[in-house]
């Protein structure tokens, strides 16, 4: 009987003695770094005191939040910038082609495919851009890496591209590249087979 009292004190989460148990102290860990201040504000209401660096952690995560903030509006103003020097090159190409093209519709090539040349171009430019691109920060976060002034902890990486990421520049890139052609593939269709003969 009193072994069964003791296990019923402990599922009732009371002492044998009928007083409240009571954890002195315990560590308790977040999942995530973003979960600590909330779990820290979800401790402190129920009435249990923590001692963390929550404050600590909501200033690191307002700072990565202004960080990628920036780092968004200058991805935005590059790939505004990407797309308006590449649509310019691509014009330039196919002005300088104009002839060229006028001969290939004077010989029978369809508009479709004189429109897939900017298309094709501008695309090779990007895959080769984006490749080039992810090397060299791939290069960069290895040396970042290597940096123990930077206090990367043994084992993990402070920066790191993965496949996913490649994958979405490339992705990025190709869609950019087709989003520039546009005007310069709508010139190219517009190429008059009388323009080569003109020329003759």
């Amino acid at each position: 009987p009193a072994l069964g009292r003791r296990m019923q004190d402990c599922h009732d989460d009371r002492a044998p003695d009928a007083a409240p148990r009571r954890d002195e102290v315990f560590r308790l860990h977040a999942l995530r770094l973003e979960d600590v201040p909330a779990l820290v504000a979800s401790l402190q209401a129920e009435g249990i005191e923590t001692r963390s660096r929550a404050e600590d952690v909501a200033a690191l995560l307002a700072l990565d939040r202004n960080l990628t903030a920036g780092f968004a509006v200058i991805a935005a103003v590059g790939g505004a910038g990407f797309v308006l020097g590449l649509g310019a090159a691509l014009w330039a190409s196919v002005a300088r082609k104009r002839r060229t093209l006028a001969l290939l519709r004077l010989m029978g090539m369809r508009r479709a495919t004189l429109v897939l040349i900017p298309v094709w171009q501008g695309i090779a430019y990007a895959a080769g851009g984006a490749v080039l691109g992810t090397a060299l920060a791939s290069g960069a976060a290895q040396l970042v890496n290597r940096l123990s002034l930077l206090g990367a902890a043994e084992g993990r990486d402070l920066a790191r591209i993965g496949a996913t990421e490649f994958a979405l520049a490339l992705l990025l890139a190709v869609l950019a590249a087709v989003l520039a052609s546009a005007v310069a593939a709508q010139r190219a269709a517009a190429a008059d087979p009388a323009e080569g003969l003109r020329d003759e």
